[in-house]
Parts: C-alpha cells; sequence; structure tokens
C-alpha cells in the first residue's frame, strides 16, 4: 500500500486530499481536503514540493457515492504566471 497528494473533484468541486493505493489503483482518500504543513520552513517547502510533483503526474479523480468514477488528466504544469501573484 503506498499513499499520495492527488486532486479529487466531487460534488463541491476540485481539491487536494490524501489517496491510498493498493496495487496502484486507489482505494480509498481522505474526506476532507488536505494542506501542505510542516514544524519548520524546510519541512514546509518539502511538503509543498511534494504536492506539485503529486498533482502534476497523477490524474485527477472524480469520485461520487464513495467510489471513483473517472478520471481527468493531470495538471501537467503550473504555469509561471499562476504562482507569481
Amino acid at each position: 500500500m503506498t499513499w499520495n497528494y492527488q486532486i479529487v473533484k466531487d460534488k463541491h468541486g476540485y481539491s487536494i486530499r490524501e489517496v491510498i493505493n493498493e496495487r496502484k489503483k486507489p482505494v480509498s482518500w481522505t474526506v476532507d481536503e488536505v494542506s501542505p504543513s510542516g514544524d519548520t520552513r524546510d519541512e514546509l517547502r518539502k511538503c509543498i514540493t511534494m504536492y506539485i510533483n503529486d498533482i502534476t503526474s497523477r490524474p485527477i479523480l472524480i469520485i461520487e457515492g464513495g467510489k471513483v468514477i473517472g478520471k481527468e488528466p493531470p495538471l501537467t504544469e503550473l504555469l509561471h504566471e499562476e504562482t507569481n501573484d
């Protein structure tokens, strides 16, 4: 079993969740969205880097009724303008 951050789309919109995978298939995810955190600045930086790596390389899961009903392409890149506001 492994876990990663992944964008999930549900009836409330898009959010980032922790997703548990078994044999490379999502089997569960956090109910609520998660946010980057760390006890130190360096830990926070590492967490944000992990977020970016995960959400730009993994498909967006579409969930309904506790099941994955589809997928959207990942955010393959974050535009410079989007990160410089």
